[in-house]
């Protein structure tokens, strides 16, 4: 291995000047390399071969060997353009040896020109006295504190405490961590073992859009309001489910109310309004459809009152009311949609709840069937040809209704009517048998009477006979 101590620079003659410090330290660097590699044991070692040069020899030759055998595996530039690299690298390194060496005879000379001005001013270079000032940087000795071991058991004490404090705490955060993973596990559980037995049971359910929560779908298929079909299943703090439709949404329900000289008659059964605690999650999705079916009932009807004017359906507010005849004398007829969270107690007698209660179980029959005869309509091939038709007609609920009541009134007028012939014909000593004509619905002679068979009878021609036997 090459000695080290071989400088580039030509030997100075007695008439050049002597090299300032600035180029004395870049000799020095170039030498000896950087000043963090060089450390007392070193300059030792170095000191004690120049006294022994046989085993400063011996212990070179072994470091050239090293040497060679590393370089053999180097790989040296094949093409000028790196010999071009090779040299860029070089100038950056050196440039940033020359930066480093000149930033610490700054900070030497700063230092010194603090205590001998003349002398550091010289050395410092000009754009550092730009920016700092001359005698801006000091070094002061300070004596080493004495040891104090009363201080530092004391210290190590207390160190012992804010670690087992540390510990205590992190022990306690991870127990109501995982006190609290495991209660959320619990609650997720009962939460999703809710929707799982709801799922067993038929009711379809899916993400809601733009949130997190799961919904339930419980709407009817061929209904005209399919937007509204739906309710959120919210978890609380015990992972029990709550059934929410949404901001608005309230429990209603249809009721029918009849009077007579201004006097209730008969009203219509309300469903009761189910507690969220005493009720299962079906039962409350179930009372959820009640309503939802409710309310597209009187909606229908609404819009059907307009159209029946002239068969004396009004509608005054939001309810509607038409009269029909019965054996007693003319009954008022009114419809309106009520919310079950308010008190609907009503005052009746109760001689015509029944009829009441029939009244809204034909017009939920009827609905039911417009949704079937609905699907029908979407599932069925059109003709070709045809064109499309937007326009939507009213459901036929109220028609059906006011067209069996006036047969019930006409069947009444007409037995009236038979009833005093009867009388007149046995005042005048004759014999006579009357038979009465009967309310009656057309069903089929066969086939046994189910929900749909009883709302078509009301679309059928509804007939009745009454006779007088002499």
């Amino acid at each position: 291995m090459a000695p080290k101590d071989a400088a580039l620079t030509p030997w100075a003659t007695s008439n050049e000047p002597r090299p300032s410090i600035a180029q004395q330290l870049q000799q020095m660097q170039v030498e000896r390399g950087h000043f963090r590699n060089i450390t007392e044991e070193s300059l030792r070692a170095e000191m004690a071969a120049e006294e022994n040069p046989a085993s400063s020899a011996d212990t070179d030759d072994g470091a050239d060997e090293q040497d060679d055998e590393a370089t053999e595996g180097d790989q040296r530039p094949k093409t000028r353009q790196d010999l071009y690299a090779i040299r860029q690298q070089l100038f950056q390194h050196a440039n940033q040896a020359h930066n480093e060496v000149m930033i610490a005879l700054d900070a030497i000379s700063l230092l010194q020109s603090t205590y001998n001005l003349a002398q550091g001013a010289t050395t410092i270079s000009p754009r550092t006295k730009e920016i700092v000032p001359t005698s801006s940087l000091a070094a002061d000795a300070w004596a080493r504190t004495p040891a104090d071991p009363a201080r530092e058991a004391q210290d190590k004490i207390i160190a012992t405490n804010v670690r087992d404090k540390a510990l205590g705490n992190s022990a306690d955060s991870l127990l109501a961590a995982g006190a609290r993973l495991e209660a959320n596990v619990n609650k997720e559980k009962r939460y999703l073992s809710q929707i799982m037995d709801i799922r067993k049971k038929g009711w379809k359910v899916s993400r809601t859009p733009g949130q997190k929560h799961i919904c339930v779908h419980f709407g009817f298929d061929g209904s005209t309001r399919p937007g509204q079909n739906t309710a959120a299943l919210i978890p609380d703090n015990d992972g029990n489910i709550t059934l929410e439709r949404g901001v608005g949404a309230r429990p209603k329900a249809v009721r029918a109310t009849l009077k007579r000289d201004n006097r209730i008659v008969g009203i219509s059964t309300l469903p009761h309004l189910p507690n969220d605690s005493d009720t299962t999650l079906e039962a409350r999705i179930r009372h959820a459809r009640d309503s939802l079916f409710d309310e597209e009932l009187f909606h229908e009807m609404i819009r059907e009152s307009r159209t029946l004017l002239g068969q004396g359906v009004t509608m005054k507010g939001m309810t509607i009311t038409f009269m029909y005849d019965d054996a007693l004398g003319s009954v008022k007829v009114e419809l309106n949609l009520v919310s079950l969270d308010e008190d609907n107690q009503v005052i009746s007698d109760g001689s015509q709840d029944a009829v009441a209660n029939a009244i809204m179980l034909t017009a939920r029959l009827l609905l039911r069937r417009a949704h079937r005869q609905s699907i029908k309509q979407k599932t069925a091939v059109p003709a070709p040809m045809t064109p499309k038709e937007d326009r939507k007609e009213a459901l036929r609920i109220l028609a059906p209704i006011l067209i069996f009541m006036g047969h019930s009134s006409n069947i009444h007028k007409i037995n009236k009517h038979a009833s005093t012939m009867k009388d007149i014909l046995k005042r005048a000593q004759l014999p006579v048998i009357l038979h009465k004509a009967r309310v009656e619905l057309p069903f089929a002679a066969e086939g046994n009477i189910t929900a749909d068979s009883l709302s078509e009878t009301l679309f059928r021609p509804l007939l009745a006979t009454a006779s007088i036997e002499i």
